[in-house]
């Protein structure tokens, strides 16, 4: 009879763990079609004098997908960070002595990924963690925002 119930309780986890995945792989949908669709105008903008920068922006988006990455996202956005950082360094190389607004572009940019990782560290070492009883945590002011701010 435990045995029974223990391996009722296993698919029950099971199933409740799939259902969650598919939960997650819904709601992360629209990021991960902009995501593509950025990775996609980097594509056919080869030829741009633009292309490093497209390249930066491309191979380091995907991090906004941290959400879905246990047990440690941090790595993930710090993975992210280093492919930027490969095509940061070309702009670096190609405008350091002319250009100083894509200098300044590369040290922004990288500190975004930076940022991401400290919060991460800070909040969510272990992983983003979703509410078992379904009550939403009040949100940190930073992060409530207005319809009206946006437009």
């Amino acid at each position: 009879m435990t045995v029974i119930r223990s391996e009722r309780q296993e698919n029950f986890r099971a199933l409740e763990a799939t259902l969650l995945h598919n939960e997650l792989a819904v709601l992360l949908k629209p990021i991960s079609e902009k995501i593509q669709e950025i990775q996609t105008f980097r594509e056919r903008n080869r030829g741009s004098d633009m292309f490093n920068h497209l390249s930066a922006v491309s191979e380091s988006i995907p991090a906004l997908g941290w959400i879905a990455v246990s047990p440690k996202p941090g790595p993930y956005v710090k993975e992210m960070n280093d492919a930027a950082t490969f095509y940061t360094n070309r702009v670096l190389k190609d405008y350091k002595h002319s250009d100083l607004h894509h200098v300044d572009w590369v040290k922004s940019y990288l500190s975004i990924w930076s940022e991401l990782q400290t919060y991460i560290k800070e909040h969510h070492t272990t992983g983003l963690a979703w509410s078992k009883t379904g009550r939403v945590e009040a949100m940190p002011p930073i992060f409530r925002i207005s319809l009206h701010n946006l437009g």
